[in-house]
């Protein structure tokens, strides 16, 4: 049982190269925090959900850590699936991602309505297309703006092996308003 509090997440400051390859490398990520999600997860269980047609408590486990410097956000998820569907839409931000990582920028947090300085990073490690593929929801006000990033407006890699895979992704502060680049604290 959490309480009232919420769990949080701290990403700390990388301080090295992590290079964007799609490779869980432990020398470029072994200060960050694991945040697992799956359904056998008991911090899922008290304030969490997984979404999705969800068998058992082995059909899926994510492992996500997170780490930040001056310029970029950087992102790794490490999943191990019993199903993996690939995207069949590549433009537009349908729900058809395998990830989302919602962000609160300005540390207002209002539940169940968007606001300034709120975010959200939809992704996942394939697309029609080929390669991976990431939405950016959010704005500068309450009506968050949605679209598919251009493939030169961040960098990322996966690793897709049958139905597990790993995904990086390094996204510009720039792309965020609210953002100055000094940090990320992410609520679970």
């Amino acid at each position: 049982d959490t309480g009232d509090a919420l769990p949080t997440y701290e990403a700390p400051k990388a301080t090295a190269a992590i290079t964007i390859d799609g490779v869980a490398n432990d020398a470029e990520w072994q200060d960050a925090q694991e945040l697992v999600v799956s359904t056998g997860d008991q911090t899922v269980k008290d304030v969490g959900t997984v979404w999705g047609d969800i068998g058992g408590d082995e059909d899926i486990k994510a492992v996500y850590k997170v780490k930040w410097d001056e310029e970029f956000l950087y992102i790794l998820e490490d999943r191990q699936d019993n199903v993996h569907k690939a995207p069949t839409k590549d433009s537009g931000a349908e729900y058809d991602v395998d990830a989302t990582l919602l962000m609160d920028l300005n540390g207002v947090k209002s539940g169940s309505s968007w606001n300034n300085g709120d975010y959200s990073l939809w992704y996942s490690a394939d697309s029609p297309n080929g390669g991976p593929k990431v939405v950016l929801r959010g704005s500068g006000t309450a009506v968050p703006n949605e679209r598919t990033l251009s493939g030169d407006e961040y960098t990322a890699a996966a690793q897709i092996d049958g139905s597990n895979y790993v995904v990086e992704l390094k996204v510009p502060w720039s792309l965020f308003e609210q953002s100055d680049g000094e940090g990320f604290k992410a609520v679970a």
